[in-house]
Order: structure tokens, then sequence, then C-alpha cells
């Protein structure tokens, strides 16, 4: 987005795109476009005002880290970026610390269109992107060289929305500062080489904690310069990097964490129940409940609901990667669970499965005060694997005696039950007020925590202080 003042040609002109970084998860994209200063991205341009409208398109198939491994092949498979931006460039004759002054002023056009059909949105015209301003460039013009320097903002005049498939901005602020030199090899300027470099600061993005990395970009080239024509014919290059990392809570948790990928048994998968997800309410998930699509797997824990889901594949062996075969898995047999995954249980381990039955008291808070003979309603919750909430009992006395709650509307097998009971506590001291779930397989909360190093499947029955006075 940052013109010359007159006409380039580039008979050859090589792009080096290399990674900052062989981290496995994605970086975050900054506003530079590279390439648009040309071969001799050192000089501003002779005095005038212009009005330009270049196009701009970039095809990206692959990302590639700084070893050559290909980042993400699941989940990444290319995009066409394409981009109209008209604008306003001035150079004054107007000197500042002896060098000219100048401006630009665009306001950009883009066409976005992933070659992923999962991705692929309804979005099929142009649409206003982020707007890129460049109130101050000074350029000098010298005997064997020039100069430029310059400052840039742009403005995030594009539509942004965290997740979103329709973007066409980054939704966020950047600050550009450049500086570069075009330096002649010969009397008559016909033969240069030139190098500019561009600094960018960005701020968080729009309704995240996510700041993208400050980045850095060169390019410039080696050309033959036609001064008549106003031309150059040369080869050019660029590169661009990251020089700090992206920080914030909306990052990737860290360098080197493997895909998540989960595995389902087929039965499971098959089953009338399982579903996968694109709309919630009747509008699309939001990027927090999982854009574009995500796995609802009624019955088990969450770490198979998989938000942002891009691959499903259908295996004949089981799955061996990190997330089936080391993490979320608990002692093999430690628990009365009736669905097991078989084919990724081992002689000591298992993978975590379907819920165990749970219940908790939602009201009145721990640590509640109230009088003797005085009734208050205790309410709360239970749940299980989706076999049925068939009973829970509650006990004002520390669990020494048991009585059945009222249990709610039955609204389906996978659904909270509510419960409630009242309490009346016939004089004044401490009460333990406890619940206890059972369903309808016979499974029943625990009294003592079933111990396993992950901590995992914690259904012990809670106790409720209350202080009566």
């Amino acid at each position: 987005m940052k013109p010359r003042g007159f006409a380039q040609i580039a008979i050859l002109y090589v792009v080096a795109m290399v990674a900052s970084a062989s981290s496995a998860f994605g970086q975050f994209q900054g506003e530079n476009f590279r390439g648009d200063y040309g071969v001799n991205s050192g000089t501003q341009g002779p005095a005038g005002i212009y009005l330009i409208v270049p196009y701009g398109q970039q095809n990206v198939d692959r990302i590639k880290d700084v070893d050559g491994k290909v980042l993400r092949p699941n989940s990444f498979q290319g995009f066409d970026l394409r981009l109209i931006f008209p604008m306003v460039y001035g150079v004054t004759s107007k000197k500042i610390l002896g060098g000219n002054y100048g401006f630009n002023v665009a306001i950009p056009f883009t066409k976005f269109m992933p070659e992923r059909p999962i991705f692929q949105s309804n979005q099929s015209g142009w649409a206003i992107t982020d707007t890129y301003v460049s109130p101050f460039i000074l350029g000098w013009t010298k005997k064997h060289a020039d100069f430029l320097t310059g400052y840039a903002f742009n403005a995030p005049t594009g539509s942004y929305e965290a997740g979103g498939s329709e973007n066409t901005g980054l939704g966020m602020w950047s600050h550009e500062i450049s500086g570069g030199t075009t330096v002649y090899l010969d009397t008559e300027k016909k033969y240069s080489v030139a190098t500019t470099a561009f600094l960018e600061i960005h701020t968080k993005k729009k309704d995240q904690d996510l700041k993208v990395g400050e980045i850095l970009t060169l390019e410039g080239g080696a050309a033959y310069n036609i001064e008549k024509l106003g031309a150059a014919f040369g080869v050019g290059y660029s590169y661009q990097g990251k020089i700090t990392d992206d920080s914030g809570a909306d990052i990737p948790v860290a360098d080197g964490t493997p895909d998540f990928i989960k595995s389902l048994p087929l039965e499971k998968a098959l089953d009338d129940n399982t579903l996968i997800a694109y709309e919630m309410n009747g509008a699309p998930l939001p990027h927090y409940n999982g854009f574009p699509i995500r796995m609802i797997v009624p019955g088990w824990t969450a770490v198979y609901w998989v938000k942002h889901l891009d691959t499903i594949e259908a295996s004949t062996k089981p799955l061996a990667g990190f997330w089936m075969k080391n993490a979320y898995r608990i002692p093999t047999g430690k628990f009365p669970i009736v669905q097991h995954f078989l084919t990724q249980m081992n002689a000591t381990t298992e993978p975590i499965t379907e819920m165990v039955v749970n219940s908790m008291v939602t009201a009145p808070q721990h640590g509640h005060t109230m009088r003797a003979a005085e009734t208050i309603e205790v309410r709360g919750l239970a749940w299980d694997g989706g076999y049925g909430v068939k009973r829970v009992e509650f006990s004002v006395d520390g669990g020494q005696v048991w009585r059945e709650a009222e249990l709610g509307k039955d609204a389906g097998r996978f659904a909270f039950r509510t419960f409630s009971f009242p309490f009346t506590p016939p004089s004044a001291g401490v009460y333990q007020v406890m619940a206890r779930a059972s369903n309808s397989v016979g499974q029943t909360q625990v009294e003592k925590l079933i111990f396993n190093p992950a901590g995992y499947h914690n259904n012990v029955i809670r106790p409720l202080t209350v202080n009566v006075l």
C-alpha cells in the first residue's frame, strides 16, 4: 500500500518469503503488503499529486517454517487474496530537514477466497479493508543516492469479528516506521541497488487479548533505470519476519503444542445423538463456541466436543497421537463406567469417556446464615453420562441420615436434572448439607475421591456449610 511516484516495470521479480520462527502454531499477520515499493524502494519520486490504482494478488497453498517443514497440512490448504487499493500519493516542493515532504492515503478493497471447502463463505464481492494513511514522508535526492523515511498507520476500517468467516480487516491499529536508500552505481544513475525497511507495531485486536508481534519487512532490488520513460527494469526482493512474538491470552497455548486431534469409536460417532454443529440458537456458532463447526458428543466429557473442527477421517487402527495416547487418560478399570474406548485401552490406562454421575447444590451459598426454625429451599443440579438421573438424596447432618429430594422436570437423559428439598433446622449450630445422585444403571456419587493422577471424574459428595443462629 506504499506506491512509487513513477512507473516501474520489473521483468523478473523474485519474492523471498521467510518464516520468522519454527513455531507449530499460526503466526498472525500484519498489514504490510510486500513488494509494493519496487526495485528502487529508497527513492521518493518527482513532485506532483498522483491518483494510483494498483492491483495485487497473493496465492498461498502451504506454510513452512524455517526448516522447510509444512505447518498444519490438514487444516491450512491455501487461500487467494486479491487487493485493489485506490490511493492519492503526493510529493511537494516543501522542504523539511532538507527533504521533500510527501503523503499518501489509500482506501483498499479486498476479496478473500479460502480454498478449503469447509471454510468457504457466501462472500463473493469486494469489500473495504483497513485504510492506509501515511501523513509524513520525507525524501532526499543526492548525487549518488536517494533516501526516504516516513511514518504511516493502518486504521481498522475493514470489518472484523474474532473468528469471523467474512473479515475484511485485521481488527487492529498498525503503526509503521520506514527508512531506505537507493544507491546509484554510475554517474548517469542508470544502475541502482536499493533497500527499505518497514517496522510494524500493532495494538491489540478488537475484542481479543491478542497483540500481533512487531514485524520487519525489507524490500528493494537491483535495477536498470530509463529516465526518459520514468521506468525501471530489474530484479526485486522482499523479506518479512516477526521480530517479537505474538502475545496475549488468546494466542495458542505454547510453541510445539501438537494439533488437537481426538478419536471416537465408530459406534459413538454413528450414534444418533452425536452431532456436528454449525449453528447455535439459529445463528452461526460464535468464535468462542467453536466456529465454524464443532463436535457435540452428549454424555461424554468435553474433551471430545472438539471446537473449530476442520478435518474428519475414518481410520481402521487406533489413533496414536498425543491427545489420545498420552493425554486425558485414567487408570484402567478404576471407575464404574459403561462405555469404554476398547481399542484405545491398555493394561494400565484408558481414555476418559463418559461422564460419571454427579450433583451440585446451587443454593443457598456455602456459609449461608439463617435462624433456627426458619425454612429455606435447598436447590441443585444433577447429571450423568446419559443414562438418566433416577434419584437424588440429601443429608443435613453430614451424611448420617439420607432422605430423598424432589426431582424437577425430566428434560431428557442428557439434560441437567434439577432437585430441591426444604430445610428447617430445629436448633442453632453448624449444619453440613449434602446431596447424592444416582442414575438408572446403578451408579452413585462417591463419598471418597477416587484418586487418579490427572484428577478426572471428581464426583465426590461435596458438603455445604449452613450456619444457624
